[in-house]
């Protein structure tokens, strides 16, 4: 399985390799560093604060931009939080627009697709009934509710300030992390006043930051245990990753 993904990744342009010998190492490219950092960012740190009320708009036009890269960008958009309004155009209410033109310049797309940023005029539909057509957020807290469930004995476990062995540290925190990714993957992380009542993210979010702190030190031990360092490539943690969930 670390095989194949390793191999997607490398496809995709996430990861270069570099050999030494009869061994291959891989670090992050360019584009993969950027693409790794966003995800960074929607995982560990705050959501979204307060809306301004205008609407950010990306248009994929089909005579221009080619089905190929139209559904690359619509994967990549789609993780950025943005839900579809029609077949060629993706919303969101708050999305960081820097990042939306870098990953058009990533693409040569910066020409052709159109970004938009601005308010609805003579619109009787509130906000939360548009979100509901463009977000499947029913299904979303659902997911929260598992999660929340399926977690519950660990984050109990962690609040009594149990001491864990390292190796079991890390696969819980791999598991914890792969599985509140998987829901941030449909997620629009969206401001609190859109979000409905008592939404389930927030427990989520809450709980997964808990668990997380707790196994960090123990998990981070074990990493740097069975790390193969010949080429000298691994580098210290920077500042924002002892600053992770650090909202929470």
């Amino acid at each position: 399985m670390v095989r194949t993904s390793v191999y997607r990744l490398a496809q995709e342009k996430w990861l270069e390799r570099t050999a030494s010998g009869r061994r291959s190492y891989y670090g992050l490219t360019d584009a993969g560093r950027r693409q790794t950092a966003d995800a960074e960012h929607r995982i560990y740190a705050a959501g979204s604060s307060t809306w301004d009320g205008q609407w950010r708009l990306v248009s994929i036009p089909q005579k221009t931009i080619s089905r190929t890269y139209r559904t690359g960008l619509k994967k990549e958009l789609k993780w950025q939080g943005f839900g579809t309004l029609t077949a060629d155009t993706l919303i969101h209410p708050t999305a960081d627009l820097p990042t939306v033109c870098r990953a058009l310049a990533e693409r040569d797309l910066a020409d052709k697709a159109k970004v938009f940023c601005g308010h609805t005029i003579n619109d009787h539909e509130s906000p939360q009934s548009l979100l509901d057509r463009c977000f499947d957020l029913e299904q979303i807290a659902r997911e929260y509710d598992l999660f929340n469930r399926r977690f519950e004995k660990l984050w109990r476990t962690t609040r009594r300030k149990k001491l864990f062995n390292p190796e079991s540290a890390f696969t819980a925190r791999v598991l914890l992390i792969h599985d509140y990714r998987r829901i941030l993957l449909h997620d629009p992380d969206l401001p609190e006043e859109l979000l409905p009542a008592h939404w389930p993210g927030t427990r989520a979010r809450k709980r997964c930051a808990a668990i997380y702190r707790t196994l960090q030190e123990a998990a981070d031990r074990w990493t740097v245990s069975v790390c193969d360092d010949e080429l000298n490539l691994l580098k210290p943690p920077d500042k924002h990753y002892r600053q992770r969930f650090s909202d929470s």
